[in-house]
């Protein structure tokens, strides 16, 4: 459902799913793209590249071995 939000361009109900997502399930396979997820839309509700660099930080640390983490890397330069 968060991904129909974030492909419709309903970044803030993306949001509040995904969030949900991570706090019920922190540790599933979903998990690392749901930050990944996160972090882009709130990018793109903002425009505001803060949120990006966060994904990745949140990535590398609770996920460092996810694909996510890997695609997630070049906002480790914002």
């Amino acid at each position: 459902m968060a991904k129909v939000d974030f492909d419709q361009e309903r970044f803030t109900d993306a949001m509040a799913k995904l969030d949900t997502l991570l706090k019920g399930y922190p540790g599933s396979a979903a998990a690392p793209e749901a930050v990944f997820i996160l972090g882009v839309s709130g990018y793109k509700s903002s425009h505001n590249p803060k949120p990006l660099k966060d994904a990745y930080e949140r990535l590398n640390a609770e996920y460092p071995s996810s694909e996510w983490t890997t695609r997630a890397h070049p906002y480790s330069l914002l």
